[in-house]
């Protein structure tokens, strides 16, 4: 069971997996907008926990408004190098079993809000 349920919650990865598609040349990433930045933290809450850096909401929100060229820049060369930072990718997972029967994956559900605070832009 144990063995089941870690190989459906974490399948191996190959770098097909991870590299992004090859588009036409000369086709790129278009950059991360303005709207889309400020779209990213108005959604971010901030009473949430914290991920694994341990940086506040209410903090990452303020270091973006007084920073959003940084912030903008990295996230562009991000997405158009299609290369990520370890941290970004790691997520806590919490499981909470929603029925008394713990022999499939569906009787269990994973706590909401369980991510990295950089990830959230």
């Amino acid at each position: 069971m144990v063995r089941r349920t870690v190989a459906t919650l974490f399948p191996t990865v190959t770098e097909a997996l991870i590299r992004p598609p090859a588009g036409p040349t000369g086709a790129g990433v278009p950059d991360v907008s303005l709207e889309e930045l400020r779209g990213a933290c108005a959604r971010i809450r901030d009473g949430a926990a914290p991920g694994p850096d341990g940086v506040p909401n209410r903090a990452l929100k303020r270091a973006i408004a007084v920073r959003l060229d940084a912030f903008l820049q990295v996230y562009s060369a991000c997405l158009s190098g299609g290369v990520f930072p370890s941290p970004w990718k790691r997520q806590r997972l919490v499981l909470l079993l929603r029925r008394e029967e713990k022999s499939s994956i569906a009787s269990f559900k994973t706590l909401p809000g369980q991510k990295t605070s950089s990830s959230s832009c």
